[in-house]
């Protein structure tokens, strides 16, 4: 994948392997809003998400480092839940990929 992929193409990758991966049409969700949660806003289960990193992870040929990022989320309490919100997520995504 291009290094110079944009923050916005990260994001509509991100988005379409979400929507397909976790059958998110079946339930009416054809757009993620950047502030989303995407475990309590969207319903996306600990298994669901685990197989979108996977596809993300094939997409970019990047290894997101989900143990580092649920330990921090795990430190940085009330913040915790920002770490699943759409636009932290594509980010942390994005900086993988430069």
């Amino acid at each position: 994948m291009a290094e110079d992929i944009t923050m916005d193409e990260v994001y509509k990758a991100v988005e379409a392997i979400i929507i397909e991966q976790c059958n998110l049409a079946e339930k009416g969700i054809t757009g993620i809003n950047p502030h989303d949660n995407l475990m309590a806003d969207i319903g996306i289960e600990s298994v669901d998400f685990l197989v979108v990193v996977f596809e993300i992870e094939d997409k970019f040929d990047i290894k997101i480092p989900m143990e580092e990022w649920m330990q921090k989320a795990a430190n940085s309490g009330a913040a915790a839940k920002d770490n699943y919100r759409m636009s932290v997520f594509v980010e942390n995504i994005h900086g993988l990929i430069k």
